[in-house]
């Protein structure tokens, strides 16, 4: 529930946690009907969110997002393909 990975952290986080970065985040939107919030990139699914359901996207790189769900405030990677503008 920390919106922060090492590499980088949400910017209310500055100064408590250690990241290579401080970032605001932007939101995003689910765009397909069931997304997996994984415990790391590629790996095991800890939750799921759902088509329309907004994010905040911390950070995007190799076919993955590190997001905080609006809903219930978990944090995890996401497949970049999944989230899209918000509507």
């Amino acid at each position: 529930m920390t919106p922060a990975n090492g590499r980088v952290a949400s910017y209310a986080l500055a100064g408590l946690v250690e990241a290579e970065r401080y970032v605001p985040g932007e939101e995003a939107q689910v765009i397909v009907p069931v997304l997996d919030l994984l415990d790391g990139p590629g790996g095991k699914r800890d939750r799921q969110i759902l088509f329309g359901e907004t994010v905040t996207v911390f950070d995007r790189n190799a076919g993955h997002a590190f997001v905080q769900a609006a809903r219930d405030g978990y944090v995890g990677y996401v497949a970049k393909a999944g989230i899209g503008e918000p509507q």
